[in-house]
């Protein structure tokens, strides 16, 4: 944990700030009905995050150590197969050309959450087959390029979307068909279209740039189909309603993992190459916050990372797909009551 510890100022309020976001989720009561989560209660998760955000006043690494250790227990995920590994992927917000109304250029929409919606609702072939006929037509928000780009919003689970006229606007999961995930990249894998060494979104795109003939038929064996709500400022949103930290924020399977906990990830991410020796990845241990899901990510042995919001963000988010750790720090059972009543007395002095 040493290295991770060793935080640089501008870090150090990054990560308060995103702290500070969880904090208020803890006191909604949305964020009561998703606990217990196996053993963790709200309060336990709570506190825990709490104190944590405490110990990060202290300045000097060693010390700031050395209360983590004594103040918390680390509760390491049992990773895929009980291997104690997670696989780490990316995903990020993407920002496309888009426009309110249909034409030759703008062609694939996004809808909104249909009124009617039940579990489950019609897979993405009968959607993408007859919009109208399950009282979509009408509640689209916006219309797109190129259906590889509304793919990738789906995928993501938000985007910006730049209007001709100059302004721009946020849209952001609101639901899905309950139907399930299939993942395009696997499925090219089983084909032997992509080896799996070289599988990334970005590798994806160009084969069906190449294969454009293919695309549906890969795409409409994922029945999946995700609908979007327009989102203010607070943007880009997790499923916890919390605003995502670029490189702070994770996805993981709620049933399994607290919401809003602070972690410990240790792995690594891909680099830009800038030039021809650079390395082609770097290490990744930083304090990250649990504060989306995703539909691929199902089981302890899954992590996805918000790497941010554009194109570079999106290059990395692509090619992001690497094993690692991922550790959770909770207050021992016996220190809950004293951060309870400092919390509490915090509270009651703002």
């Amino acid at each position: 944990m040493r290295r991770a510890a060793e935080l640089k100022d501008a870090d150090r309020q990054q990560l308060v700030d995103a702290i500070d976001q969880s904090l208020a989720w803890f006191e909604t009561r949305e964020s009561r009905k998703t606990y217990p989560v196996g053993d963790f209660k709200h309060r336990h998760a709570h506190a825990s995050l709490f104190a944590f955000r405490e110990l990060l006043s202290i300045k000097n690494s060693r010390t700031f150590v050395k209360r983590v250790l004594h103040e918390f227990d680390l509760y390491m995920s049992i990773g895929a197969k009980t291997s104690g590994y997670v696989q780490f992927t990316g995903y990020f917000a993407p920002q496309f050309a888009g426009s309110r109304t249909k034409d030759d250029t703008y062609r694939f929409p996004l809808y909104k959450r249909p009124v009617n919606l039940k579990t489950p609702f019609a897979t993405r072939s009968e959607i993408d087959a007859d919009p109208a006929k399950f009282k979509l037509a009408g509640t689209e928000i916006v219309y797109l390029k190129d259906q590889f780009d509304a793919f990738v919003i789906h995928v993501n689970g938000s985007a910006k979307i730049d209007l001709p006229d100059g302004r721009s606007i946020n849209v952001g999961h609101d639901g899905t068909n309950e139907r399930p995930y299939t993942s395009l990249g696997k499925l090219l894998i089983a084909n032997k279209a992509i080896p799996r060494d070289k599988i990334s979104m970005q590798a994806i795109r160009a084969y069906f740039q190449e294969n454009p003939g293919e695309f549906n038929g890969y795409l409409h064996q994922n029945d999946r189909y995700v609908f979007f709500r327009e989102l203010n400022e607070k943007w880009p949103l997790g499923s916890l309603g919390i605003k995502l930290t670029p490189l702070r924020s994770i996805a993981t399977d709620k049933t399994m993992f607290p919401p809003g906990a602070i972690a410990l990830a240790l792995t690594s991410l891909p680099t830009i190459k800038k030039k021809e020796d650079d390395p082609a990845s770097r290490s990744f241990v930083q304090y990250v916050l649990d504060q989306d899901s995703g539909g691929a990510i199902k089981s302890p042995g899954r992590v996805d990372i918000f790497i941010g919001v554009g194109k570079e963000a999106g290059e990395v988010a692509g090619q992001t797909i690497s094993k690692g750790r991922l550790i959770y720090p909770l207050l021992k059972t016996d220190r809950i009551s004293h951060w309870l009543k400092q919390m509490k007395s915090k509270a009651g002095a703002s």
